[in-house]
């Protein structure tokens, strides 16, 4: 069952595509998309979140600073996942700070890693 989740998009395009996503599943009351970086918009959230999804720039590889960072606040429900979308070519570890890989996928040069 789908409760709280957050997007932090640093881009307007982005944030305009994940609406529109989240409009389709009907999940626009359980859902908040925040513009800019999100180790300045999670302190602007106060439930305790399900799902986050993690697209940072490439290049800046910031994955796993990312995850430390959201396991110190507090905030993901037990048994929240984290989404995390990469090039391809970067491989994410398969545990890290608690968290657990349960789905890693590739399509093209992209890759998605899914953690708990």
């Amino acid at each position: 069952m789908l409760r709280n989740v957050i997007a932090a998009v640093l881009d307007e395009e982005g944030s305009i595509l994940i609406k529109e996503n989240i409009k389709a599943c009907n999940a626009e009351d359980k859902s908040v998309v925040l513009a800019g970086d999100y180790r300045q918009n999670i302190n602007r959230v106060y439930d305790k979140l399900d799902i986050v999804f993690l697209d940072p720039p490439y290049a800046e590889n910031y994955y796993l600073t990312a995850l430390s960072e959201l396991k110190k606040t507090g905030k993901l429900n037990e048994g929240a996942c984290i989404v995390c979308e990469h090039a391809e070519k970067n491989e994410l570890p398969d545990e890290y700070e608690g968290f657990k890989k349960v789905k890693d996928k590739k399509y093209g040069s992209i890759g998605v890693s899914i953690y708990e």
